[in-house]
This record gives structure tokens, C-alpha cells and sequence, in this order.
């Protein structure tokens, strides 16, 4: 029998609602730069200050400059945004509705790591966000997954005991995070089975 006592719910964002394409924005990076698609891709992901970008630490504009020194872009800032962006999916993997459903009932909370510029684009283009009673972005609150920091942040802003909140989030390693902060915790395999889950906890009708 699942646990119903849930007075809160955080959410991932990546892969959660909405769904991510890294290699479609290295594909679009590719015909302005000197690497192709594949190497745009490792080179980006193992970049010693993406980190960095995703806690706030370094400026959309700064971290521009060094994808263009890296890549060899010859592209503006702007255009680079847009690319940038395209990691983005323009369809929620969730409806948005539903955020809206639960609002009513429990405060929802947004956990992710997350980039500035990704933020900005999320919400203007979304409008699940505006259901969340906190949004904690990476970016933004210096802190990101797993670090035991960031979910104790989430848990005050969650308003509720860890054992009262329900976490979900796709990445295994995130996902035991939170259980080892208290929380309950569903493992994102898609919306039926999450789905079902609330339904079967009493949190959706």
C-alpha cells in the first residue's frame, strides 16, 4: 500500500516534463563551428566549467565566449541562445494541466539542474511553472543534485516534514539522493506510470 500522506511534490525538469535533445542544438552549433556534432557534444559535456555555468557561477554571456573559443563558432550571442535552446523540447512530456491539478491540492516544487539560459526560455514558452509555489533552479540557488544541500533547500521550501514530500525525478543517482534525505521518491519512466502512481496515492482523481 503506497504511502498517501503527501503534503508536497518536487519535480525534475529535464527528461520529467519536459524532454531534452542535446545532440539536435550540437547538430545546429555544428554548422558554424570547426567540430563536428559528435565532438561538440563530448567536448561540451566534459567541459570543466559547465558546472559552473549550471550553478550560476559564470554569465550566458561568458559561457558563450568560451563555446565560441572552443567550438570555433562564428555566431552571435544571440544566435547561440537560440541554439543553445534547442536542447529544449517544445512539447512537455507531461500536460501541463496537470501541474495545475495538483497545485489545488499540494505545493509543488521545481528541482533542477538547470542553465540561465534555459531557465529564460522555460518560462516564456511554458506555462507549468507558474504552478509551482518554489522554483529551484541550479542556477539560481548555487547548488545543484545530488548535494544534500539542495534538497534540504527543497524540503523548506516544500513547507512539510522530508516523509510528507513526494520526489521525481528520472536520474538513478538524484532519485536515491532524495531518499537518503527522507523523501519519497518515484524513479520517472515515463507519464502512465507516474500517472498511475498518483492516481493510486490519492493524488489525482
Amino acid at each position: 500500500m503506497l504511502n498517501r500522506d503527501v503534503r508536497a511534490i518536487l519535480f525534475d525538469i529535464g527528461q520529467v516534463i519536459v524532454p531534452v535533445y542535446p545532440r539536435r542544438a550540437a547538430e545546429v552549433l555544428a554548422r558554424n563551428a570547426r567540430l563536428a556534432a559528435d565532438e561538440i557534444l563530448a567536448a561540451v559535456r566534459s567541459h570543466p566549467l559547465l558546472g559552473e555555468f549550471q550553478l550560476g557561477r559564470i554569465s550566458p554571456e561568458s559561457w558563450y565566449e568560451e563555446m565560441s573559443q572552443l567550438l570555433g563558432l562564428k555566431i552571435s550571442f544571440l544566435e547561440f541562445i537560440a541554439a543553445w535552446n534547442l536542447v529544449l523540447g517544445e512539447q512537455t512530456l507531461l500536460p501541463e494541466e496537470l501541474f495545475e491539478r495538483l497545485a489545488a491540492k499540494r505545493r509543488l516544487v521545481l528541482l533542477s539542474n538547470t542553465d540561465a539560459i534555459h531557465v529564460a526560455r522555460m518560462e516564456q514558452v511554458f506555462r507549468f511553472p507558474r504552478s509551482f509555489s518554489a522554483r529551484l533552479y541550479s542556477c539560481a540557488v548555487g547548488l545543484a543534485k545530488p548535494d544534500p544541500a539542495i534538497y534540504a533547500r527543497a524540503i523548506e521550501a516544500a513547507g512539510a516534514a522530508p516523509g510528507e514530500i513526494l520526489y521525481i525525478d528520472d536520474v538513478p543517482e538524484y532519485v536515491e539522493a532524495g531518499r537518503r534525505a527522507g523523501l519519497q521518491v518515484h524513479h520517472f519512466q515515463g507519464a502512465q506510470p507516474l500517472l498511475a502512481e498518483l492516481r493510486a496515492r490519492g493524488l489525482l482523481d
